[in-house]
């Protein structure tokens, strides 16, 4: 994998599960692992001085990594998001150089806020620490009911958009996309590979069915070099216009829920029907350099105004929008256009199923 990663220029760090069985990493495993891979081109180093090293979770291993540290030269930082930023600051005297949240989707029917990323970063100042990973996720919805069993989602119509809007104005030292290839959970943002659904076997995840089979979040990718490049304070050119749709396939009150509720009582929150914490409609970020207008047509439907809820102040960058479903069915059409003209047409599969 580092070969790989060194010919295409691409930079790994080790990140560290804790919550997977057998059970937490053995130190020396850890240790043996960072040396082995640190001095490759494609590792990468905090600041050029230290390699950067993560985890999920494991803050009953704490004082491991002050040994670990040592024998590494490590830059750590863990999630600990079960215990909160407060908390995970002194675990093992402070052994963490920073701290990485996994709070990524947002609590019931309301939208992603920067509450706890503002938490992190203060109380990383107040311990005389910079350095916050900030993460992002496309949505999340999972129904398993083996090996750790979870059926629930959180709301996620605009998370995508919201979240690199949090990160252009937090501005933290990291961000972390969870994640580019867990189906289990279908926040995944590259393709499906039937090789790796492991978290669909009968002994693993064992759900219902392969609800991440032959959907693939390429297009989820489709902007991050921009995004990137305006987290990094620049204003990248736009050498062409694009359009990245998505939606659900299911309208929320088309069936039942089947086990499966928003939120989730294992993080001591209020649980409810999914279909009260979803908005039934169809999203779309697109790249543009000129004032446009959006439409959106679903299956035999007449034609939808789209409405814009960003834009930049210049009309040159992504705008941010979405359609309501308004109980139809068929085939996605979204279309861009500017002084009266079509700029952009995309036709989007698979359809959304009829409502009951």
């Amino acid at each position: 994998m580092f070969q790989a990663a060194q010919v295409a220029k691409f930079k790994l760090i080790f990140s560290f599960d804790y919550t997977t069985k057998p059970g937490p990493w053995d130190k020396n495993d850890v240790v043996d692992l960072i040396n082995q891979y640190k001095d490759s081109k494609a590792y990468f180093w905090h600041h050029d001085e230290q390699p950067l090293v993560s985890t999920f979770e494991g803050p009953d291993q704490a004082e491991d990594w002050h040994d670990i540290k040592t024998r590494t030269g490590a830059f750590f930082v863990p999630s600990w998001s079960f215990k909160g930023a407060k908390k995970a600051l002194k675990l093992a005297d402070g052994v963490a150089d920073g701290l990485f949240s996994w709070a990524a989707w947002p609590e019931g029917p309301n939208i992603m806020t920067t509450e706890v990323d503002a938490s992190y970063l203060d109380f990383l100042h107040q311990n005389n620490k910079t350095e916050y990973m900030m993460p992002i996720s496309p949505w999340f919805y999972t129904n398993k009911h083996a090996w750790l069993p979870k059926e629930r989602l959180w709301k996620g119509d605009d998370l995508w958009w919201d979240r690199w809007i949090h990160v252009w104005y937090s501005k933290p030292e990291y961000v972390e996309i969870i994640s580019w290839n867990d189906y289990g959970e279908s926040h995944h943002i590259g393709p499906t590979r039937t090789n790796a659904m492991v978290a669909f076997q009968a002994n693993k995840g064992n759900p219902p069915f392969n609800y991440a089979l032959n959907r693939s979040h390429d297009a989820w990718r489709m902007f991050l070099p921009h995004v990137i490049d305006m987290y990094k304070g620049g204003a990248p050119p736009i050498t062409h216009e694009g359009i990245n749709v998505w939606y659900r396939l299911n309208h929320g009150h088309s069936c039942s829920t089947g086990g499966t509720t928003g939120n989730t009582a294992s993080q001591l929150q209020v649980g409810g029907s999914p279909a009260n914490f979803l908005d039934d409609k169809i999203t779309f970020l697109a790249l543009l350099v000129g004032d446009s207008k959006a439409r959106v047509k679903i299956g035999n439907s007449d034609w939808t105004d789209g409405t814009w809820e960003y834009h930049p102040a210049n009309f040159i960058g992504l705008w941010h929008g979405s359609a309501p479903m308004n109980r139809e069915s068929g085939t996605v059409i979204v279309e861009i256009t500017r002084n009266g003209g079509s700029v952009i047409t995309s036709m989007v599969k698979p359809s959304i199923m009829a409502p009951a």
